[in-house]
């Protein structure tokens, strides 16, 4: 059983809970049925960036290796899923991905729609962890392992899984208590790290810092950079600097429009370039001009944008940051932070530069070196490749498989 709050919630179905799953039948929530031979379901929030980019890439691999995997959400992508018809199933980076009816959909987005951390409280977040989630989940059928993929999904898979007896994976993509200061999200998260499941991480810094923090085992499965997609490009280098925003304070943006204000009062020779989604740039005092590309959802232009660019790297709480090794195996210049979860990969000065987290006057340096040493540049570039290639997919899917079947 589980405590939150005053609530009382037990992982068995109730006489309550059956009732609640006959009415969402009448009222079109339906079951999906997946392949009888089904085996991993990673359920994930439907959204954009590096960590699912990871998941969607893992589910792929492991179906390329015969074995069975799917991408399971408690809603679908669109803002208004009545336009959709139930159950919609879609290949995302080579993986298959399965999204719930439209009901299922509704609710989860328009009726409870946070997932913000900072707003969170405690019956909203246990209504739609404990009981909506859950639900939506149960009417995946013909899964035999669960994978947890963040804070958002480990009540309902938790749940599931102990109701059906079936395994029980947390794929631990950072320690997102730092993500919020809210008690419930914090209390929430944590709980979620002591509970019985297999975990694994791609991050180096994750499985120190777990067992350090937490008293946890992580086992380390490598991570990869599918070198289909991201590769060089022949193109001229430019004078172009290239980052991704979020609105995200881990993830330092403010100290990139810092670094690039200075830059740009003692020198004009170069341009800068911003990519990410939903992009609110008034919040930031920007004085140098600047394209915005929006999300880029197209992976050539990406690579193009890589490849041409120097590629600047600002997170400041970051498991594993993905772009710089994204960039590196496109053969940009990379200039990443310096923190924990990079360490790993960054070689200072031979395949990327690295600067001290939150210092703009440290990133300006650094900055000013590769737009006045081409040579510097050329050898970084070529560092990068290299590192990037020793991140090896099938390195990653054969530690997964070890770990499942011990």
């Amino acid at each position: 059983m589980e405590m939150i709050g005053n609530l009382l919630i037990t992982p068995k179905e109730s006489k309550k809970t059956a009732k609640i799953n006959k009415l969402l039948g009448v009222l079109d929530v339906g079951v999906k049925s997946m392949d009888s031979n089904e085996r991993f379901a990673f359920v994930m929030n439907p959204v954009k960036g590096g960590g699912p980019r990871n998941v969607y890439t893992l589910s792929a691999k492991l179906n390329e290796k015969g074995e069975k995997s799917t991408v399971v959400s408690f809603r679908s992508e669109d803002r208004f899923p009545f336009k959709n018809k139930p159950f919609s199933d879609i290949q995302k980076y080579g993986a298959k991905c399965v999204y719930p009816n439209r009901l299922s959909s509704f609710f989860d987005r328009v009726l409870i729609y946070r997932d913000d951390p900072n707003k969170i409280t405690v019956i909203p977040f246990a209504f739609k962890q404990y009981l909506l989630r859950t639900i939506t989940l149960h009417s995946y059928k013909n899964i035999s392992t669960f994978i947890a993929t963040g804070w958002q999904t480990f009540i309902p898979s938790y749940i599931e899984a102990t109701k059906r007896k079936k395994k029980l994976m947390y794929f631990v993509q950072a320690d997102e208590t730092s993500f919020s200061d809210n008690s419930t999200y914090k209390k929430e998260v944590t709980k979620s790290y002591y509970k019985p499941s297999i975990k694994f991480t791609q991050s180096k810094y994750l499985v120190d810092h777990f067992k350090e923090k937490y008293d946890q085992e992580l086992t380390y499965i490598g991570f990869g950079i599918n070198l289909d997609v991201f590769h060089p490009l022949e193109v001229q280098r430019e004078s172009i600097i290239f980052t991704i925003y979020r609105d995200d304070p881990n993830k330092g943006f403010n100290v990139f429009v810092d670094a690039i204000n200075k830059l740009w009062k003692i020198r004009k020779d170069f341009k800068v370039m911003i990519a990410g989604g939903n992009i609110n740039l008034d919040k930031y005092k920007i004085n140098f001009p600047f394209e915005s590309v929006g999300w880029v959802s197209n992976d050539n232009t990406l690579v193009m944008l890589y490849a041409r660019s120097i590629f600047v790297n600002t997170g400041i709480n970051e498991a594993l940051p993905m772009p710089p090794l994204e960039a590196m195996a496109c053969k940009s210049a990379v200039i990443t932070s310096r923190i924990p979860g990079s360490k790993e990969f960054v070689i200072e000065g031979s395949n990327c530069l690295s600067f001290a987290p939150n210092s703009a006057d440290d990133l300006i340096e650094k900055i000013e070196v590769l737009l006045d040493d081409e040579n510097l540049r050329y050898k970084i570039s070529e560092g990068g490749f290299v590192t990037a290639k020793r991140y090896n997919w099938d390195f990653v899917i054969n530690n997964f498989m070890k770990l499942l079947n011990q």
